[in-house]
């Protein structure tokens, strides 16, 4: 019988020491996944690749340890503890901040302490000189508590709405304008219905940003464009914009049954990537061509039958599990403001040159400009933001009301430019003269509060732009016409359907509380909230 101790006998095999290293690889994408999971429709494509990232990383490291400590039980253990330490790295950068240090997770001198932190508590608990070989269990447990802590977060919601109690009510919604109607004639004209996001009313970029519209209007009208002057957005956010003029209704029902207190936005997702007004499309005979953003809520177009939803760079998921790490000091900005930057051209391209097609299109383009980030100078020069990357918008923006202000001015400036080609550039094609809408999901956020309705200023954010054009004549709209009743008129009049006019209503909600609706009267002016 063998008589070797037990010290000099390895504890685990190899395939203990793959499992402990996948273990610790799949915790900073639990993090996300235990935050997001059901407040943010959560792409399997996206997780799969944060997946594999982490995973190659983490085995990466591991082959470079290989120079300097032989033993594969220690250089397991002590990378796995350097790891998992610092997955808190994210919530320990903020805690800083909150306490008055002057830290960001960007600063690269931040993650290299915080890096050399968490390797020198490895080492000291760890000794990985000593001669007794490591075992792997205690990281291992410690690794699956972590993991199945986060994965325990993401089921207990998932189940908590599964099945969903808001489905009944969204089903019906998104089918509620395709049922009893007539299929339309076969079309005769192609329809362009364009999105600019967070494009304010003329009036309000006059008076906060000190842009002048009036070319752009200009040039709009002679060229037969509708401009409604007194235009007003539904809602103040996008997914709640798009999912109701998308579906052509509004979204009481579909709010009572999430929940006013709810921050769910499944059913929002639900809304958009299965919505009617696309479906009617195609039941009129038309091939409907989506044109994505790189936003979560309009990646894609699932009713579209063809998608310009190409990425260019790691998703909000991918770029949420590297912040939870020093990694987030990285030098990726080539893949995030880059990234965004080049997939709003690319899609201002799209729309520019079209989508070869030997059928009548209905093209429905997600531009996510003037919006933050603002990435585009005035030229269209690449901006680039001194800080990590991020969507949002309103007082979550990080940066200062003037920059704001200015970055926005300069990215609408160009925005403006390059759409009025674009209208020139599809109106001068051959064939019939074609059907073009553009508006904004909402106005700008310079002046929004996003969790405090009484200081935010309504009439920044719930005023926005809208124009159209109907070739063979404008329906009878008032000039205060709500993007759900265009989209309406649009359906009436090239899609078959027979749907009443609705009131024209505007609803504000905070980010924190999105269903629960603040009907806006007409009249609100709302003042500008405090500068932040």
């Amino acid at each position: 019988m063998p008589t070797a101790s037990l010290q000099s006998r390895p504890p685990h095999g190899p395939w203990w020491a793959y499992l402990t290293l996948a273990m610790v690889a799949v915790y900073p994408v639990s993090i996300v996944v235990g935050a997001y999971a059901v407040i943010e429709p959560l792409e399997p494509l996206a997780v799969g690749r944060a997946l594999v990232l982490s995973l190659a990383i983490t085995l990466l490291l591991y082959g470079t340890l290989r120079a300097v400590a032989r033993d594969r039980n220690a250089r397991v253990q002590w990378l796995g503890v350097v790891l998992l330490l610092g997955c808190t790295y994210e919530i320990a950068v903020n805690t800083a901040r909150l306490r008055g240090f002057n830290v960001t997770p960007r600063d690269p001198r931040v993650a290299v302490a915080y890096t050399v932190a968490a390797m020198a508590v490895a080492t000291v608990c760890l000794r990985p000189w000593r001669d007794i070989r490591p075992s792997l269990r205690p990281l291992l447990i410690a690794a699956a508590v972590l993991v199945g802590a986060n994965t325990y977060r993401a089921v207990a919601r998932w189940w908590d709405d599964a099945p969903p109690t808001w489905m009944p009510a969204a089903q019906a919604l998104t089918y509620a304008a395709t049922q009893g109607q007539n299929a339309a004639k076969a079309p005769a004209r192609d329809i362009y219905y364009i999105i600019l996001d967070a494009m304010g009313r003329a009036d309000t970029l006059r008076n906060i940003y000190g842009l002048d519209l009036g070319p752009f209007v200009a040039d709009l009208r002679a060229t037969g464009f509708h401009v409604v002057d007194h235009s007003r957005s539904n809602y103040a956010h996008t997914v709640l914009s798009f999912s109701s003029f998308l579906n052509l209704d509004y979204l009481d029902s579909v709010a009572s049954a999430v929940g006013t207190q709810s921050g769910n936005r499944e059913a929002l997702e639900f809304l958009i990537q299965h919505n009617g007004l696309m479906r009617l499309a195609k039941r009129a005979g038309y091939e409907v061509v989506g044109i994505g953003t790189d936003y979560a809520a309009t990646e894609r177009f699932d009713e579209a039958d063809v998608c310009v939803c190409q990425q260019f760079g790691p998703s909000l998921f991918e770029q949420a599990a590297i912040a939870t790490t020093p990694f987030a000091a990285a030098p990726i900005d080539p893949w995030t403001y880059g990234a965004h930057h080049t997939k709003i051209l690319t899609s201002l391209a799209a729309l520019d040159t079209g989508v070869p097609s030997s059928r009548r299109q209905f093209v429905f383009a997600h531009i996510l400009a003037p919006h933050p980030p603002f990435t585009f100078a005035s030229d269209g020069a690449f901006r680039h933001p001194d800080r990590p990357f991020s969507l949002t918008d309103g007082s979550d923006f990080d940066g200062s009301t003037d920059e704001y202000v200015h970055g926005y001015h300069d990215q609408a400036a160009f925005l403006v430019r390059r759409i009025t080609g674009i209208v020139h550039a599809i109106l001068n094609r051959p064939g019939p003269r074609p059907v073009i809408i553009i508006h904004s999901d909402h106005g700008p956020g310079s002046r929004l509060q996003s969790n405090d309705a009484a200081h935010s200023d309504m009439s920044e954010r719930m005023n926005n732009f809208e124009a159209y054009y109907f070739p063979d004549g404008h329906d009878d709209l008032s000039d205060s016409v709500t993007p759900v009743n265009l989209a309406r008129a649009l359906s009436n009049r090239y899609l078959g359907t027979d749907l009443p006019r609705l009131p024209d209503l505007t609803f504000f909600s905070t980010t924190g509380h999105l269903y629960n609706f603040i009907q806006v009267p007409p009249e609100a002016s709302g003042g500008p909230g405090p500068r932040r």
